[in-house]
């Protein structure tokens, strides 16, 4: 069963976490070595780290050496009704509590999401929302995968980076279409908070 965690975190909350679910390997990005492996201290039962990237150290345990020891695919498929993932609340309101969602949740989920945004395997999706987050991980990706469409996913939110995928991608020597971006960041950030009933936006 998988757990995406947050990045925007520490070590402690990282341990909190893994100890709450049990979890005995923790996958990681090689900027997130120094909190992995402090989490790992305190946890006995974690006996994997992995790292996604070459943290430069030269030591094996790598992502390509951990699929190296693979083994052929369960003969067993799951039911719908069994454990997909576990994912965290935010611990806005104390500690982060970890639920349980199914296959059949998730897959309804894709499924619906590819309804609704009226995906084929044609399209591009730019997964900007971090995969710890269910908008990021289920409704994005997970449609994505579902669908076969060509995804594309920022480390990270970046404008920059964000801009210069959608001109690569729709780009109009290959029959793409144009990107039209709207700048909110003028916009009356009271108004919104007071209307809305937000404190922060995300623009």
């Amino acid at each position: 069963i998988m757990a995406a965690l947050t990045t925007r975190t520490t070590a402690p909350d990282v341990a909190y976490m893994l100890g709450k679910i049990g979890a005995v390997a923790l996958f990681h990005s090689a900027d997130m070595t120094g909190i992995a492996t402090a989490a790992r201290d305190s946890l006995p039962a974690l006996r994997h780290l992995v790292a996604f990237e070459d943290p430069g150290t030269g030591a094996p345990g790598g992502f390509d050496a951990f699929l190296a020891h693979g083994t052929e695919a369960p003969a067993e498929m799951p039911a719908l009704a069994d454990p997909l993932a576990i994912t965290f609340t935010g611990g806005t309101t104390g500690k982060p509590k970890a639920v349980v969602v199914t296959h059949r949740a998730r897959y309804t989920t894709a499924v619906t999401g590819g309804v609704e945004f009226g995906l084929d395997e044609r399209d591009v999706a730019l997964v900007a929302t971090p995969l710890f987050h269910a908008a990021g991980l289920f409704v994005w990706f997970q449609t994505a995968m579902l669908l076969g469409l060509t995804c594309v996913i920022l480390p990270r939110w970046d404008p920059g980076k964000a801009i210069a995928e959608m001109s690569r991608v729709l780009r109009t020597d290959r029959g793409g279409g144009v990107a039209m971006v709207v700048d909110m960041v003028n916009h009356d950030r009271e108004f919104y908070r007071h209307t809305m009933g937000h404190r922060h936006l995300g623009f």
